[in-house]
């Protein structure tokens, strides 16, 4: 697994001194991004609020989901997490959002789509969204891990780069 408190105290860090707050929107994850960004004292200076649409009626009621797009594009796509991710920028004061959807598994999978599967985003106010696909093995617990280890080193690296658009590399 990936060094997640060493990722959590350097995205913290770089959130704190480019003196922006982040929002979460998350399905699959269950807020685990929003708790591990909440953990360290003085959150409150990086975190604005987070949102978790776990059920489908649930993703139905945020801006911008229709249910004829979420039904062809679906729930654990790409399309749905640039959806996520620019309803908590039009619900927020957050100058970052990272949104997420994922099939955990160990069971649930689709075609194209196993246990494991999902999506990220990453989106600074006024920048186009980064969207980055993963697959990730294990157990479910390990799967949690690893979709919250990669959000945070995608904040890392979107707020190293220069120009806020290199997160998915």
């Amino acid at each position: 697994m990936r060094d997640t408190d060493g990722n959590l105290q350097e995205a913290t860090r770089r959130l704190a001194t480019a003196g922006l707050r982040i929002a979460t929107a998350e399905t699959s994850a269950g807020g685990r991004i929003a708790a591990a960004l909440t953990a360290l004292p003085g959150s409150s200076a990086w975190f604005d609020c987070g949102e978790v649409a776990y059920s489908y009626p649930a993703r139905l009621r945020l801006p911008g989901m229709v249910e004829a797009d979420l039904q062809r594009e679906g729930a654990v796509s790409a399309w749905a997490v640039r959806q996520l991710a620019a309803a908590m920028l039009e619900r927020s004061d957050a100058g970052l959002v990272v949104a997420e959807s994922f099939v955990v598994g160990p069971s649930g999978g689709l075609p194209g789509k196993p246990p494991g599967s999902g999506f990220l985003c990453w989106q600074l106010r006024g920048s186009a969204p980064l969207v980055k696909a993963c697959r990730f093995a294990g157990s479910r617990e390990a799967v949690f891990g690893r979709i919250v280890a990669e959000a945070l080193a995608g904040i890392v690296r979107i707020l190293e780069s220069p120009e806020g658009n290199d997160a998915t590399s």
